[in-house]
């Protein structure tokens, strides 16, 4: 059995002791990425960004989803990782190859003499491999994701130089080339094989201690020369485990790439590279995906944005060659074609169609402008039913420019100072309340880029972004009706 084949079988848990900042929020800075200059973000379970076009809000939401999906296969990225590391530091592995092969040989108690080495150097091999290998796939997911804005994407990081960081992950650009300078700083891990533990990593001062289960790796692999690469494949497994999230976007255009699903997948079999890896995820879920409900929850939700929203159902019809997209309209009960249903039906497609069958408790979502093609009484109803699925574990962030959307979030955050009696009586649920502790709201802004957080508490938000284009409107309004140029009566 090869050692690929062997890997396939590696499911790893690391226990890392640097935790995120709590439970439920990630740290993402941002400096001097495209219209980004600085920004200082947390990352909650419902995070709404809103403000002026071309202020950055989309540049952070596809970077953010570039990073989460970076690491797509772990098996692979393992693989990947330990290549790297021959590559550009052979002598590094050799050398620790050489005296880990050494520390064997001496026949140690495994459990009470633990194989010691430098803290330093063995933080060199982690980088080196895996945050290098990491750093790279972030790099080409974050070419693909932009590919349909390569322009922009040219102008705004290639002759630039920009900083990142997502939790404990810190790279920047030099020359149109990720680098990462920042080691993970290993502490205290265990690292696990289906709950049996494979080794221990324990810091001590300068030293650096690992505790192995030799039988348990040494049974992975009979040739015990390949000792030292299965460890830290084990390792670089462990760490993928860890870093892998599974995120999904829908994008401002998911009404015309619906709409030209067909088209699109033409160019991709002719080989024509025209579409972000955004638009792929959307097109290849239509086509490839076997309808398994991931969630019952996230489907029943689905199925009541169905009817609140779209008053009927998308579906899948095969046509012999492939699954076409059509509608059953629950008014009439026809069953229509997709090139002549509305707008806001292909709009929301790809959210009825993730939430079916592809998201999962602890999963992202990621929204473009939310409101498009929806009358305000639907994006009201919508927003509901994106509250529950916050409130069912469901990451969730959206771009808007609709005021409707913010304060309907707002009266959510609100039901948490009303009784249960009283929730009943307004027609709501428990499940219908926002956590104050589980949103956070961005406004960003130009000439000078800014980006504000919303200062939330239980009675709700002041909104600093659509106010005063309000205030502006009604100003105007009333300089023209008390004009003594326009002849209003009464």
């Amino acid at each position: 059995m090869t050692v690929k084949k062997r890997l396939n079988e590696i499911k790893s848990d690391y226990d890392f002791n640097s935790q995120k900042q709590c439970d439920n929020m990630r740290k993402f800075n941002i400096k001097d990425f495209g219209p980004i200059e600085n920004a200082q973000m947390s990352v909650l379970p419902l995070t709404v960004l809103v403000g002026q076009n071309s202020s950055g809000k989309s540049y952070c939401t596809k970077l953010y989803h570039s990073i989460l999906t970076a690491i797509d296969d772990v098996d692979s990225f393992s693989m990947g990782s330990f290549q790297t590391l021959s590559k550009n530091s052979p002598e590094m592995f050799d050398d620790f190859n050489a005296r880990m092969m050494e520390y064997l040989k001496s026949k140690p108690n495994f459990f009470d003499d633990p194989f010691v080495c430098d803290a330093g150097e063995f933080d060199k091999l982690f980088y080196c491999g895996i945050i290098r290998h990491h750093v790279c796939l972030i790099e080409k997911s974050l070419k693909e994701n932009f590919i349909g804005d390569l322009n922009m994407l040219n102008a705004g990081v290639s002759g630039k130089s920009f900083e990142i960081a997502l939790d404990e992950i810190e790279f920047s650009n030099a020359c149109g080339t990720l680098l990462s300078d920042g080691l993970l700083k290993i502490t205290q891990n265990k690292i696990k094989l289906k709950n049996k533990l494979l080794f221990e990593l324990k810091r001590a001062g300068d030293k650096m201690l690992i505790y192995l289960d030799y039988l348990a790796l040494s049974n992975l692999f009979n040739d015990s020369q390949a000792f030292s690469a299965v460890f830290y494949l084990a390792l670089a497994s462990a760490y993928a485990e860890r870093q892998k999230e599974k995120s999904l976007y829908i994008p401002a255009s998911a009404q015309s790439t619906t709409d030209k699903f067909k088209s699109i997948l033409f160019d991709e079999l002719s080989g024509l590279k025209l579409t972000s890896n955004i638009e792929k995820d959307m097109l290849f879920s239509y086509l490839n995906n076997e309808r398994v409900v991931k969630n019952e929850t996230f489907f029943k939700i689905a199925c009541q944005i169905e009817r609140d929203v779209l008053n009927g159902e998308v579906k899948f019809k095969n046509n012999g060659v492939y699954e076409d997209l059509v509608f059953l309209d629950y008014t009439c009960g026809c069953e229509f074609d997709y090139g002549l249903v509305s707008s806001s039906v292909k709009q929301l497609t790809p959210l009825i169609n993730y939430l079916k069958y592809e998201l999962d408790v602890g999963d992202t979502l990621i929204i473009e402008e939310i409101e498009n093609h929806l009358h305000p009484a639907n994006q009201r109803s919508l927003v509901r039913h994106l509250v529950n699925l916050v409130n069912a574990g469901l990451n969730i962030i959206l771009t808007t420019h609709s005021d409707y959307i913010l304060e309907q979030f707002n009266n959510f955050i609100r039901l948490s100072n009303v009784s249960d009696d009283g929730l009943s009586d307004l027609g709501f649920e428990k499940r219908d309340i926002l956590d104050v502790n589980d949103v956070a709201i961005y406004n960003f802004k130009r000439n000078p880029f800014e980006i504000v957080r919303f200062d939330i508490n239980r009675t709700g938000f002041l909104d600093g972004a659509f106010q005063e284009v309000i205030e502006e409107l009604y100003q105007e309004s009333c300089a023209i009706i008390n004009s003594k140029e326009v002849g209003f009566d009464g």
